[in-house]
């Protein structure tokens, strides 16, 4: 600002020419220009560095639209983004709508949505839960039903101290009684 404020000062007492002061303050004539005509305009509030931002959107989606979009969706209160676009396209087919993304954004920023929750996940355990140092100590039993090997139906298990090795036991046709027999069993076949 002091430096603008400078050289605004020498070229109002013409002490010299506009080309060489933008020379000797580091800026091209048509910065010097701008500064010039700016603090003609406005005052010294002109020197001050305008907002680079853009003033409008060309792609942005029109109020009309906008407008529309919210007006649809109050008479239809669970109709979605997707459905809202769907329905606009059958009644104004000649009319280029705007993605279904860019209607859930609109609809949101209206506050007409409801965000989804995130799932709370669980940390995966990394270290069995107990620690086993003898047999029969712990069983692990992963039953997703029952198992048909030829005609007989079998529950697997796999025994903590021996890790690899599935046993299986026989279990009865009904299945009533069918897995917690086949616990029994097992448990009664290696204690």
């Amino acid at each position: 600002m002091d430096q603008r404020l400078q050289c605004l000062s020498s070229y109002q007492k013409e002490e010299m020419s506009l080309s060489d002061l933008c020379r000797e303050f580091g800026v091209s004539r048509s910065t010097g220009y701008r500064w010039i005509n700016r603090y003609k305009e406005v005052g010294p509030e002109g020197l001050l560095d305008l907002s680079r931002k853009p003033h409008g959107c060309s792609h942005a989606t029109s109020e009309v639209v906008e407008n529309a979009i919210l007006a649809l969706r109050n008479k239809h209160p669970s109709w979605g983004a997707r459905k809202l676009k769907a329905r606009f396209e059958t009644l104004q087919p000649k009319v280029i709508w705007p993605a279904a993304s860019t209607f859930g954004n609109i609809l949101s920023r209206a506050g007409l949505t409801n965000p989804k929750q995130k799932k709370r996940r669980t940390t995966p355990y990394s270290e069995p839960f107990s620690t086993v140092t003898a047999a029969n100590q712990l069983w692990c039993m992963n039953f997703k039903g029952l198992l048909q090997y030829g005609r007989r139906r079998t529950l697997r298990s796999f025994h903590h101290h021996r890790r690899l090795q599935p046993l299986s036991h026989p279990l009865p046709d009904s299945l009533a009684h069918g897995p917690k027999s086949g616990c029994r069993g097992l448990r009664s076949r290696y204690e």
